[in-house]
C-alpha cells in the first residue's frame, strides 16, 4: 500500500510544515501534532527540501552509532513547541527545551567519559543553502576522529558547516560538545553566516596540533570571500587545546563581525582564551571579556577593532603574536591596562558589573547528561529564584572555566555543561555581567555609534559592553523596582 503524505503549508513562507514530537502516538507522518513523526532523523530524511520542521520540548537523537542529524537545503527547525502549538509565536523555547543530543547509547558521564559511541557531528549542514536553527538545545557531540575527507569525523562537534551558505543560527545552546577542532561549530566554506542570541557553554577542541581550533566556533574558509555575524552570544566554559578558547579564525580571510557578545572564563592552552584572531582583521564592537587566565584576545598577521568593549579582570587584555605582528586598534573601551587610558575614548575604570559574589558549594555537583547541564548547591545561598539567568558562575577557584547559567533556585544553580568541579567545600564566583546604573561604563561608548535601543541615554551616547544599545542597557537612575528583563530566564 502507498500512503501519501501531505504537509501543512504555513500561509506566510509557502514552506512545508513538517511536525515532530517524541510522544505522538498517531500515524507517524508529520502531517500535524497528532500525527508527528517521533523520529527526527526519520523525518529530515522524508521531508522535502525548504520544509519547516517543528519539534516538541523533548530529547532527540540520531539514530545508529555516530551518526547524525542530516539537514537539507533550505530546513528550518524550530524547537520549544508543545504538542498542539498552532504557531511558531505560541512556543516557548526557553523553557520547553528541545534538546538534540548525540549521546546516542545514553551513557555519557561527567569527565567527557563514555563518548566513543556519540555522533561526531550532532548535525551536518553539506552542500546545503538557506539551513536555519532556533530554538534548540545541542549537545554530546564527539568528532574525535582523524581528519576525513572534508573533517566532518573531526571538527564540529555540534555542528559541522560545509559549503553551506546563508545559515542562521538564533536563541539556541550548545553545551557539552567535543571536537578536534571546533567543539561547537565548524564553518568550512561558508558564507553569509548569522549567529545571533545563543550560548555556547562548555564545549572543548582537543587535538593541540588542529588548524581549526577553538572550544566554540571555528572556521576554514579556504578563500577571501566567506562571513559570519556573530552578535548577542555568550561564550563561557568553553576551551581549546591550542587556540581560541571560544572562537579562533583559521589562516584563510575569514570576514567576521562580532557585536554584543559576552566572553567569560574560556581557555586556551596556547593562545587567545577569549578569541584568536589569524590573518583576518576583525571588527569587535560591544564585547566585554572577562576572567579568563591568560591574553583575552590574541592576534597573528591581523588588526583586532575593538570598540565600546570592556577587558577587566582578565590575566592579559591582548597580545599580538610574537612572529608574524598582531595589532590592537582599542577606541572607547574600558580596559584594565593603564596605558590605554587617554587614548582613542578609552579609559582604565572599574566598570561596576551588577552582580560579584562568592560562595561556598554545600554538595557535590551533578551533572545531567540528557540536557547537557550541572546542578551546583550552596544550602546557605538565598537567591531570587529565576534571577541569576544570563550570569554565569566560576565553580571553582582553581578550574580557569566559568559556565552559562540556565536558571536558578533559591539554593541552586542550574548551568550549561559539565561544571562538576564544583564540589562540596569549594568557593565560587557569581557574576551578572549587567552594569550597575553607577557604572562609569554608562554613555561613555563612541558618540557617533548607535544608541536608540538603550533605555535612557541623556547624554546620547552608547554604553560600552555586551548590552550597549540593547533594550537591557543600565540607565543613568536608578532602575524600577520591577527585575529588569534581563535578569530573567534569557540567553544572554
Amino acid at each position: 500500500m502507498i500512503v501519501a503524505t501531505v504537509f501543512f503549508l504555513l500561509p506566510v513562507t509557502g514552506k512545508s510544515v513538517v511536525f515532530v514530537d517524541f510522544a505522538a502516538g498517531g500515524a507517524d507522518n508529520g502531517t500535524s501534532w497528532a500525527n508527528a513523526y517521533t523520529n527526527l532523523s526519520e523525518a529530515l530524511s522524508l521531508s522535502p527540501i525548504n520544509s519547516e520542521i517543528w519539534i516538541a520540548e523533548g530529547i532527540y537523537r540520531p539514530t545508529g552509532a555516530n551518526a547524525s542529524f542530516i539537514l537539507k537545503t533550505g530546513m528550518e527547525l524550530f524547537g520549544g513547541f508543545t504538542n498542539g502549538a498552532p504557531s511558531r509565536s505560541d512556543r516557548d523555547w526557553k523553557h520547553k527545551l528541545t534538546v538534540l543530543n548525540g549521546d546516542i547509547n545514553k551513557d555519557d558521564a561527567a569527565g567527557w567519559l563514555n563518548r566513543n559511541d556519540n555522533s561526531y557531528a550532532v548535525l551536518i549542514a553539506e552542500n546545503t543553502s538557506g539551513v536555519l536553527l532556533d530554538g534548540l538545545v545541542i549537545r554530546g557531540g564527539n568528532a574525535d576522529q582523524a581528519g576525513l575527507g572534508t573533517g566532518q569525523n573531526a571538527y564540529g562537534g555540534g555542528l559541522f558547516a560545509n559549503s553551506a551558505p546563508s545559515l542562521t543560527i538564533s536563541n539556541c545552546v550548545f553545551a557539552g560538545n567535543s571536537a578536534k577542532g571546533s567543539g561547537g561549530i565548524n564553518l568550512r566554506k561558508c558564507r553569509d553566516v548569522h549567529i545571533s542570541v545563543s550560548v555556547f557553554s562548555g564545549n572543548r577542541s582537543t587535538e593541540p596540533t588542529s588548524d581549526f581550533h577553538s572550544g566554540a566556533i571555528g572556521n576554514a574558509a579556504f578563500s577571501n570571500d566567506y562571513s559570519a555575524i556573530i552578535e548577542r552570544c555568550t561564550f563561557s566554559g568553553n576551551s581549546a587545546a591550542d587556540r581560541g578558547g571560544a572562537i579562533h579564525t583559521s589562516h584563510a580571510i575569514w570576514d567576521l563581525y562580532l557585536l554584543n557578545c559576552l566572553f567569560v572564563g574560556n581557555y586556551a592552552s596556547v593562545e587567545g582564551d577569549g578569541v584568536s584572531l589569524r590573518t583576518t582583521d576583525v571588527p569587535i564592537e560591544n564585547c566585554t571579556f572577562a576572567e579568563h587566565a591568560s591574553d583575552a584576545l590574541h592576534a597573528q598577521a591581523c588588526t583586532a577593532l575593538v570598540t565600546n568593549g570592556i577587558f577587566w579582570d582578565n590575566f592579559d587584555m591582548f597580545d599580538g603574536d610574537d612572529f608574524a605582528g598582531g595589532v590592537l586598534e582599542a577606541a572607547y573601551c574600558t580596559v584594565e591596562d593603564a596605558a590605554f587610558a587617554g587614548v582613542n575614548g578609552n579609559v582604565n575604570v572599574a566598570p561596576h558589573f551588577l552582580v560579584n559574589t562568592t560562595g561556598t558549594w554545600t554538595a557535590n555537583a551533578t551533572y545531567d547528561s540528557e540536557l547537557g547541564q550541572t546542578t551546583l548547591t550552596d544550602a546557605s545561598a538565598d537567591w531570587e529564584s529565576g534571577v541569576l539567568a544570563g550570569g554565569t558562575v566560576g565553580p571553582n577557584p582553581g578550574h580557569f572555566l566559568h559556565y552559562t547559567i540556565y536558571t536558578n533556585t533559591a539554593t541552586a544553580l542550574l548551568v550549561w555543561g559539565d561544571a562538576t568541579a564544583g564540589t562540596s567545600g569549594q568557593t565560587y564566583t557569581l557574576r551578572d555581567w549587567h552594569m550597575m546604573y553607577t557604572s562609569p561604563t554608562i554613555d561613555r561608548g563612541d558618540p557617533t555609534s548607535d544608541y536608540s535601543r538603550e533605555p535612557d541615554f541623556p547624554e546620547g551616547r552608547i554604553n560600552m559592553g555586551a548590552y550597549g544599545n540593547t533594550p537591557e542597557a543600565a540607565t543613568t537612575n536608578p532602575p524600577p523596582v520591577i527585575e529588569p528583563e534581563a535578569l530573567q530566564l534569557k540567553i544572554y
